[in-house]
């Protein structure tokens, strides 16, 4: 089984078979998940309740839409210059980068790293596949989810 919906679709299709699982309830000792909305000018409030989730010794995901900045999408932030900003930002934490310029074992080590906390903020363009399960990551920020300078935090 995959997370990635196109292969799996299409082995559906091919294969004729379908199983449906049906998650009625949170694991045993999962709490909810609060999902909050945030335009850009409030990125101070949310690094400071990320610097909250770090000082607990917890986790984070950072997500930016683009690898590079793109004179088509010059709004929209990109994981390369965010990385930089949050190293310097958070110079105590560990950052790190993984994107899809970045060749597999570069990729698989980052996330080996991040899986082991020797790594506090992983920054990531949606490459980060869906299911990777880091439970001390606990808070998710998506930049530029509708492309209109609003950051997500879950």
């Amino acid at each position: 089984m995959t997370a990635t919906p196109i292969p799996r679709t299409l082995a559906i299709s091919v294969f004729g078979e379908m199983d449906v699982s049906s998650i009625k309830q949170l694991p045993k000792g999962r709490k909810p998940i609060k999902t909050s909305w945030a335009k850009h000018e409030q990125y101070d409030q949310v690094l400071a309740q990320m610097s909250n989730e770090l000082k607990k010794g917890r986790q984070a995901y950072v997500i930016c839409p683009l690898i590079e900045s793109s004179e088509h999408l010059e709004d929209v932030q990109n994981v390369v210059a965010l990385y930089e900003s949050l190293q310097s930002d958070y110079g105590n934490e560990k950052v790190g980068l993984l994107h899809g310029k970045m060749s597999a074992e570069d990729k698989d080590q980052v996330m080996q790293k991040f899986s082991k906390h020797e790594i506090d903020i992983l920054v990531s363009t949606t490459v980060v596949e869906v299911g990777v399960n880091v439970p001390n990551a606990t808070f998710m920020m998506i930049y530029d989810a509708r492309q209109s300078n609003v950051i997500n935090w879950v």
